[in-house]
């Protein structure tokens, strides 16, 4: 995997990053079968959360990697910016490949997610025998 240059503009504010390796909007502190990466989120605050790994080389990337279980990855500053916002663009200058909720798309360029007002609720239900 080769980093790219990045732009993330978080309520109307550019922030650039020559070589970035990931970038992640979510309102929830946990993907990918527990890895914490973003330990401060909360699922009921009007905010989304940004991380951006970049600035790294590959072995230091990897070591940060096993920190995200634990949530520890955002004590890495020089490596992992953290922004919060309710408007999140990420351009990047090559296509590349994105995922929301677990559906992947091909080709993209740019990425934009908004808070909403709507309330989603959600209910489990037992199955009755």
């Amino acid at each position: 995997y080769i980093p790219e240059p990045l732009t993330v503009t978080v309520d109307g504010i550019d922030h650039h990053f020559k070589k970035a390796y990931l970038v992640t909007m979510n309102n929830g502190k946990y993907f990918g079968g527990g890895m914490k990466i973003s330990p401060n989120a909360t699922l009921n605050d009007d905010n989304l959360d940004v991380i951006v790994a970049h600035t790294v080389n590959k072995f230091v990337l990897l070591f940060i990697f096993f920190t995200i279980y634990l949530g520890k990855h955002l004590r890495f500053t020089k490596y992992v910016t953290h922004f919060r916002g309710k408007s999140i663009k990420a351009k990047y200058t090559t296509p590349q490949m994105a995922q929301a909720d677990g559906e992947n798309f091909y080709d993209v360029t740019t990425m934009e997610v908004k808070v909403s007002s709507k309330t989603i609720h959600l209910r489990a239900y037992k199955k009755s025998a």
